[in-house]
């Protein structure tokens, strides 16, 4: 069974992506505004970001890791200041990445 319909936006999906991430951190006053039940319980020093497969690239991508775009070359960095990777518990800051060449589950 074969599929014919293209998605429009697959080529830029990973711009959508990261794009709407920004989208959600800039809105966060609207959304606690909207939502009372979370106004005054929001805090913006902690914003974390996780992901996995294009997920986990969006996630890096806000952390600081850059990538080349697919339409002109040109490095891609989105870091936003206003996420950070977890601290682990400490005082020095990690951040952990785990890539994967295959979203493939297998039964163990």
């Amino acid at each position: 069974m074969t599929c014919s319909y293209v998605f429009p936006r697959r080529p830029q999906f990973w711009r959508f992506r990261e794009t709407d991430l920004v989208a959600v951190l800039d809105g966060l006053d609207h959304i606690e505004h909207q939502a009372p039940m979370i106004r005054g319980r929001l805090d913006r020093s902690r914003i974390a970001v996780a992901g996995h497969s294009w997920g986990g690239q969006t996630a890096s991508t806000l952390l600081g890791a850059t990538h080349p775009d697919p339409d002109d070359g040109s490095v891609v960095d989105r870091k936003d200041a206003r996420i950070k990777p977890s601290s682990g518990g400490g005082s020095t800051w990690k951040a952990w990445m785990l890539a994967a060449s295959s979203d493939a589950t297998t039964d163990m």
